[in-house]
């Protein structure tokens, strides 16, 4: 494990701490590793050898009994809840902007914990703990940018419809995260289908310049694969 470590410096140390993390060996972040940002934990799920993720299985019911406790746990009055058919369910981007749901910002602990057990029931590990680590990341943006605009606690989990009666769906949206995910039924007789897109997960810084963390790359692979084929 490892955790994104935060602190204030001068702008002529970072820039020293910058030049110095550029001459170390670039270290990737993997899904079992820890991020934590100001304001909040996100702690990776743990993987046990050989299961399968909970997407990977076609598995949708741990999904809908997730998304009724955050929603019972305080997320329905909160405004968390929006009718399927909704237009808002089409309204999805990636950027910091105000969102219909509730963000974490807005949560009690034990419901942010409910809220990261649906994430993590609708994605697989690495999935789960990647969207974790950019939520974590927009700390260390604000002290790149030395803002206090970045906040890695405004992300919004909304759930459209009911969770459980087929077509049901949930959105998790903030900087650089977009998950939109529909629950459908094709036939009474046949498991329910998931649709996981419009998706996009992005990382902003793609290497940690300066700290104890320097170095670190949440997205190393989808960075170096691109760049290769570009």
């Amino acid at each position: 494990r490892v955790t994104i470590t935060l602190f204030d410096v001068d702008t002529k140390k970072r820039r020293k701490a910058a030049a110095k993390a550029a001459e170390q060996p670039t270290r990737t972040i993997t899904e079992t590793e820890l991020a934590k940002p100001a304001g909040g934990t996100f702690s990776a799920p743990q993987a046990a050898p050989g299961e399968p993720a909970p997407a990977a299985a076609g598995c949708t019911a741990p999904q809908a009994q997730a998304a009724r406790r955050w929603l019972e746990g305080g997320g329905a009055s909160a405004g968390g809840q929006i009718p399927f058919q909704d237009g808002e369910r089409g309204n999805w981007h990636y950027v910091p902007r105000r969102r219909r749901g509730v963000s974490f910002g807005r949560m009690t602990p034990p419901q942010r914990d409910s809220a990261l057990a649906l994430v993590r029931a609708g994605l697989s590990r690495a999935g789960a703990a990647q969207t974790e680590g950019v939520m974590a990341l927009e700390s260390v943006l604000g002290q790149l940018e030395r803002s206090r605009y970045r906040d890695p606690l405004e992300y919004a989990l909304t759930i459209f419809g009911t969770p459980g009666q087929a077509p049901w769906g949930w959105r998790l949206e903030g900087h650089h995260v977009s998950w939109n995910v529909t629950v459908a039924a094709v036939e009474s007789t046949a498991p329910d289908i998931v649709s996981m897109t419009p998706c996009f997960v992005g990382t902003n810084p793609a290497r940690i310049p300066f700290g104890p963390s320097a170095g670190q790359r949440l997205q190393a692979q989808e960075l170096d694969l691109g760049l290769a084929l570009a």
